[in-house]
């Protein structure tokens, strides 16, 4: 077995220009650290773990992020004729002109839609002559703001070495990022229809040129109908274990039709029946990635903690990854049958209703939602019907004041907890909670597996949910006045006040549930109002069975993202340095986090470099500290 570079390696140092001084670059095992020669108290560190890509240029503009050395096949506008097109030798149609080369990972070849990033060919081109080498450019992740990410370059002017030793270099950098476990195929599908129908334009201009420096190998699919990239995804021709990740630019309704189709994809390799609402569902090796361009992005919001496009692909390619719960959601009358899975909101009564009502004004964009509650706030509708539900009693409470975050330990504890009951003792009898029935007359039901965070609720449906506690929040807003009811939505998408403290509303944390209408028998003469069942609104998508049966699967999806990152540094809710300096300081720490003056690195150092590294990694372990929150 071939060891690993790291094995042997202590650090390399080589002089460059940066920013216009001749500085001393040190490369080792954890960072790359830049000490300017007329400054040797001042340096640069990035750590290795938020490197994107070291490579060479030739390029003028050297301030210029996105420069000419970077190929980007814009393809994302290109709509094929629908046609069928043999994938590895099988019939496949996806609705559009694939390339044959759909399964394939490598570099070398590309086509009409395929993305090959000049960034993945052999830094001997350079050296060859094909591409004069002005100077190096090292792309690296730095984190803006409270939850942001964004890309950032340093430029190294080469002082003495040839290109030839400075190529080398670059090997030698690369090399060491290939251990981290990053995407490098990714199969995307882009939605030019949803939101404000810009997404196709947020991948030409933002996400296709970051895939590229990354190195990232891509196919591109412009959907041109609901459910294709579902029905892509099912298609047993499809590649599926070809790919190191699947995005969706688009919005919650995109994001749906990936879940979908991957876990359905899933269960039919895997021989699991899922139209059992008690299977054990196995949880897909292919990871899902959301690129935000939609109405409301509350899964981007969930797992990035915005809905910045630029931040979700950071995390791709960085190689962030958190799992998720998913719903799966049944018909309690048609024996079982699995009717879709969920990750955001499953809404009964008002929700159900506006989703409705939006999908005929769609003409209309995002404002169709305010225009379709309007209306149904004045509409006043209220639905009787019987929930049972199972509550869990260790998984926290719905009027928890914390939130989940990215190292959340309840998230953990339940993460644990359930593989090992589904794993080590599965037929351990847990009783970690009470079932319990209600009926009676509601203004909505809503179901939440995560917080549902969005432009028009800025904590949220419900705050305190998380992300892979295995349990859903279940909102009970029973029978009100209208004024009432508009105070229960004021205190959800605006005011500081919780509205679980309305008496009218009722929450509860759950793991399973079933609900079925009661609905008025004609000819009946009731005097309050109660229409027929409503529908249920799934992500965005609408379900029109309205008897359900649900049950949430603990930390089943793998997405890329973070969770909401705690960068709470200074209790305040930001971080203490600039986002564009954090990685520079005056003068190193020591291990306890103080301020050390007569550290500094000098050419004194024994033959294997350890005083050298030594004193990098009692540098960089505050700064790995910063850059982990």
């Amino acid at each position: 077995m071939k060891d690993h570079p790291s094995a042997k390696f202590s650090s390399v140092t080589n002089n460059f220009l940066v920013f216009g001084k001749k500085s001393r670059v040190v490369f080792n095992a954890n960072c790359i650290l830049c000490e300017p020669e007329s400054q040797p108290n001042y340096r640069t560190i990035i750590p290795l773990n938020l490197v994107v890509a070291v490579r060479s240029c030739s390029c003028r503009k050297v301030k210029k992020l996105f420069c000419e050395c970077i190929e980007i096949s814009n393809n994302c506008d290109q709509l094929s004729s629908l046609s069928s097109v043999n994938l590895n030798g099988n019939s496949f149609n996806s609705g559009l002109s694939l390339p044959s080369n759909i399964g394939s990972t490598s570099s070398s070849s590309a086509s009409s839609s395929s993305t090959v990033p000049s960034s993945n060919r052999d830094s001997s081109e350079s050296v060859n002559g094909h591409n004069k080498m002005n100077h190096v450019r090292v792309y690296y992740g730095i984190p803006s703001g409270k939850f942001a990410w964004k890309l950032n370059h340093l430029i190294l002017d080469p002082v003495e070495q040839s290109e030839q030793q400075i190529a080398e270099w670059i090997v030698l950098v690369n090399s060491f990022l290939k251990d981290f476990n990053r995407p490098k195929s990714l199969m995307i599908f882009i939605n030019p229809y949803g939101g404000k129908k810009k997404g196709p334009k947020i991948y030409r201009d933002k996400i296709a040129p970051l895939f590229a420096i990354a190195g990232c190998s891509t196919n591109v699919i412009t959907t041109q109908r609901v459910n294709h990239a579902r029905d892509v995804i099912t298609d047993p021709a499809f590649p599926i274990n070809s790919y190191d990740g699947l995005i969706c630019v688009g919005g919650d309704g995109m994001f749906s039709e990936l879940l979908n189709g991957l876990l359905i994809r899933t269960q039919t390799d895997g021989k699991i029946d899922h139209n059992n609402p008690q299977s054990t569902l196995l949880p897909p090796n292919a990871i899902i990635g959301v690129i935000p361009a939609g109405s409301t992005d509350a899964v981007c919001f969930g797992v990035c903690g915005n809905n910045d496009p630029v931040t979700a692909a950071m995390h791709i390619i960085l190689g962030n990854q958190v799992s998720i719960d998913v719903s799966a959601i049944h018909s309690a009358r048609d024996e079982g049958k699995l009717l879709r899975y969920g990750t955001t909101i499953l809404g009964y009564g008002f929700f159900g209703d506006v989703m409705a009502d939006s999908e005929k004004n769609r003409w209309m964009g995002p404002k169709r939602y305010d225009w379709a509650g309007f209306k149904k706030i004045l509409a006043h509708k209220v639905y009787q019907g019987e929930i049972k539900l199972h509550v869990s009693t260790l998984d926290g409470s719905p009027k928890d004041p914390d939130i989940c975050t990215s190292d959340c330990a309840l998230c953990a504890k339940s993460g644990l907890r359930s593989r090992y009951d589904s794993v080590i003792d599965p037929h351990r009898e847990v009783n970690d909670g009470s079932c319990i029935a209600i009926r009676g007359r509601f203004m909505a039901i809503n179901a939440v597996t995560m917080s549902c965070r969005c432009e028009k609720a800025k904590r949220g449906l419900s705050p305190a949910a998380h992300l892979g506690n295995g349990c859903a929040d279940l909102i009970i807003v029973s029978k009100c006045s209208r004024l009432d009811y508009i105070r229960y939505m004021m205190r959800t998408g605006y005011l500081a006040k919780s509205p679980f403290d309305l008496d009218f509303v009722d929450v509860y944390r759950v793991k399973e549930f079933e609900f079925n209408p009661i609905v008025r028998p004609e000819g009946s003469s009731s005097k309050y109002q109660v229409s027929n069942a409503s529908v249920w609104n799934c992500d965005g998508e609408i379900i029109n069975e309205p008897a359900l049966h649900v049950k949430v699967h603990c930390q089943l999806l793998p997405i890329f993202g973070n969770g909401r990152e705690n960068r709470d540094l200074n209790g305040k809710g930001a971080f203490t340095m600039s986002a564009n300096k954090i990685f520079d300081t005056s003068r190193p720490l020591n291990s306890n986090g103080q301020l050390n003056k007569s550290m500094r690195i000098d050419d004194q150092t024994n033959d294997n470099g350890n005083d050298m590294e030594n004193n990098l990694k009692s540098y960089s372990q505050p700064i790995e500290a910063i850059s982990s929150v």
